[in-house]
């Protein structure tokens, strides 16, 4: 007697996830958790937009208020965040060594350990107000980005031009900038803080490293085992991120002369990415931290600003930084067609251009004549003898 064959069973349909349940909140009411929970005006580019212009300059998960929060992580769908954030750590260091993006490490390839208690991101994010252990936290998980010395060396072997870790963040005079008491070796520019050193320190090595990174020549020919540029500026992308997340997002890290660079590097480098409204974003939020220590009043003098003093004071002048980010504003605001972040325009009078180089005198001309032409702009009406007035100065 002969069995009959089995049958095939139809598949089994997966059921579909449910839809996550609306909450009742109040009439009007348009905010994330993220914002909620870091107590700041949650406002969105325009009425259509899924995510918060604050959680878009973090990169954090933008959720309604009108759904349940999951916590208020930043990690990645169905990861958790400690994970995430270790993993991440580990990839930095496979795309620099192995020049790969998978996430799956190569057979017999060495990887450092990443602590997962000290590197969990989303507990970072979730700190409004950071201790000593958590300054020690956001430390390691930065450091954990830095390439090992024979990575930096190789990446310092490549043709880049020096000014790429100056531009756009002079912070003296030019008579100053091109003397020699300005450091002018790479290696020398690119050294990692100590251990114990304020996280705002070391995010700023790591942001001068992807400028350095962004830097190199696109023609550039990867030999003597070095990598391709896509490898290079997908490091220098994941650099800026991670400062993005652990430093400058937090308001209460960045609120120091350092604090102001790592946003003017961080803005410098996507002005040059061609992000302008990001870069335009960052700056003004570097302005209105510089205005808080009284940097417009010429009033930040005090060692209190400085996190290290005896290292920022010979290559920071506090008045001239505030000159940098009126000029960059006026540049970006220009490009962008958006409003100025102040009307302040004396940095071209003759007292002010009286001992200029002649490079600074240009650059401070240029950015006077923008804040007119920017002035001019949101005026209604065409005043004829306003643009001439700014023509002759052209």
């Amino acid at each position: 007697m002969t069995s009959s064959p089995a049958q095939p069973t139809a598949p089994v349909e997966e059921p579909e996830p449910p839809l996550p349940k609306r909450r009742k909140i109040r009439k009007g009411t348009q905010s994330c958790w993220e914002c909620k929970r870091r107590k700041v005006r949650c406002t969105y580019a325009s009425p259509a937009d899924s995510i918060c212009d604050g959680c878009r300059s973090r990169r954090t998960k933008c959720v309604s208020q009108e759904f349940d929060d999951d916590g208020g992580t930043a990690q990645g769908a169905g990861q958790p965040a400690c994970q995430s954030t270790a993993a991440t750590a580990r990839d930095l260091q496979r795309v620099i060594v192995h020049g790969q993006k998978d996430t799956a490490r190569p057979k017999g390839s060495p990887e450092r350990e990443t602590n997962p208690t000290n590197a969990c991101m989303a507990q970072l994010l979730l700190s409004t107000t950071p201790s000593g252990n958590h300054h020690d936290a956001v430390s390691h998980a930065l450091r954990e980005t830095w390439p090992r010395d024979e990575e930096l060396d190789l990446i310092l072997s490549i043709p880049v031009r020096g000014y790429v870790l100056y531009h756009g963040i002079v912070g003296k005079p030019y008579s100053h900038f091109f003397s020699d008491e300005m450091p002018t070796s790479p290696k020398a520019i690119l050294r990692l803080p100590s251990s114990n050193s304020h996280p705002v320190l070391i995010a700023r090595k790591l942001l001068l490293l992807a400028s350095w990174l962004q830097g190199i020549p696109s023609g550039h020919n990867a030999t003597n085992g070095s990598r391709s540029n896509d490898v290079y500026y997908s490091y220098a992308s994941r650099l800026v991120n991670t400062v993005s997340r652990l430093v400058t997002s937090a308001d209460e890290l960045v609120s120091s002369i350092e604090g102001i660079e790592c946003l003017m590097i961080e803005s410098m480098y996507l002005n040059n990415g061609g992000h302008l409204r990001r870069a335009w974003f960052i700056n003004r939020k570097a302005m209105a931290v510089a205005q808080m220590l009284g940097l417009h009043q010429g009033a930040s003098s005090s060692a209190t600003s400085y996190l290290d003093a005896v290292a920022t004071r010979p290559r920071i002048d506090p008045d001239y930084m505030w000159l940098r980010l009126v000029l960059t504003d006026h540049y970006l605001s220009l490009m962008l067609g958006l409003p100025q972040g102040t009307l302040e325009n004396v940095f071209a009078t003759t007292k002010a251009l009286a001992d200029c180089a002649d490079l600074e005198r240009f650059e401070r001309m240029l950015g006077v004549a923008a804040g007119l032409i920017l002035q001019r702009n949101s005026v209604k009406g065409l005043d004829l003898a306003y643009t001439r007035r700014i023509d002759k100065m052209l």
